[in-house]
């Protein structure tokens, strides 16, 4: 079963929770971190699951397996319930969490204080795309991780790959917004 139709079992669905409670969900913080990246033709597993509520956030782990069990990657996402008539962060979200997200955190350090802002580190201006938008009308967060990792300078391409991606959305980002990506190296 997919995710989407797991949480539409549990009520949790995008277009559930927005006719249900005028809210959905957008996410807050991003964090990856791979141990070692997947060969050519590798088999691998990836697994997911919710971790509960912390503070204003709701949070997901992510971890990827090679055949033999071996960790590839692992993530952690925060989300926040955003109410869709005022644009505003919902302080008492009525959203439904799934009713397994007892499960503890895997990465429980992934999350440690805000991110320095990044004002000194390479950067190159995007456009916002309609095809790089979500259901919600934001910038998917792939293309954000996209935009930060063409940012870096070519010479950083040559000599090193990234191991760990951490990001923290603040503001919306839609249609038709100049935005710029920065890599922090």
């Amino acid at each position: 079963m997919c995710s989407s139709d797991l949480a539409a079992t549990y009520g949790a669905a995008i277009e559930q929770i927005a006719a249900a409670y005028g809210e959905t969900w957008v996410l807050y913080r991003l964090a990856v971190r791979v141990h070692r990246p997947p060969r050519k033709r590798e088999r691998i597993t990836v697994e997911t699951w919710p971790c509960g509520r912390e503070r204003l956030y709701a949070v997901r782990e992510y971890r990827a397996l090679s055949a033999d069990g071996a960790t590839l990657a692992e993530g952690a996402s925060a989300w926040l319930a955003l109410d869709l008539a005022t644009r505003r962060l919902s302080r008492e979200p009525r959203t439904p969490l799934d009713p397994c997200a007892a499960r503890p955190r895997a990465w429980p350090d992934a999350f440690r204080g805000h991110l320095p802002a990044v004002d000194d580190g390479p950067a190159r201006a995007f456009e916002v795309r309609r095809g790089e938008l979500d259901v919600n009308g934001h910038v998917n967060h792939v293309h954000h991780v996209a935009w930060a990792l063409e940012a870096a300078p070519p010479s950083l391409w040559q000599s090193a790959r990234p191991v760990e991606v951490a990001m923290e959305y603040t503001a919306e980002a839609r249609a038709g917004d100049p935005k710029i990506g920065r890599a922090h190296v």
